[in-house]
């Protein structure tokens, strides 16, 4: 049994440190993530499928949707360009279309880890 004010972690047993700790020089690769910075990588490519995807399948052309990710200080901006006819098709009445895809962008994010917006871009 280890001492409770003992710095070292038990191991687990397969010798790793239990309960995902980090040995020293481990990199911690979900710290961007938790630290609420941009999303990155997988998360952020993840992200810009799914917004292509349900401008796609909303569109009348999906050949000239494009998805741009901007990193912002804060954020990373997804601009969102469709042709000038479907763009009343992906904002929608009210602009409830648009809401709802950044309502699903933002799940995403938040599940994957990061902080990614939406604009739409005429």
């Amino acid at each position: 049994m280890t001492d409770p004010d003992s710095p070292e972690r038990p191991d687990g047993p397969d010798g790793e440190p239990a309960d995902g700790e980090l040995e020293d020089g481990d990199v911690d690769d979900d710290y961007e993530a938790r630290a609420g910075l941009p999303a990155t990588g997988v998360s952020l490519e993840r992200s810009t499928e799914l917004v292509s995807f349900i401008a796609q399948s909303l569109v009348d052309d999906p050949d000239a949707v494009s998805v741009r990710a901007v990193p912002g200080d804060r954020a990373t901006i997804l601009e969102l360009t469709v042709a000038q006819e479907d763009l009343g098709k992906v904002i929608g009445k009210d602009g409830r279309t648009a809401r709802a895809i950044r309502t699903l962008l933002s799940a995403t994010c938040t599940k994957l880890g990061g902080r990614v917006m939406l604009e739409i871009l005429e």
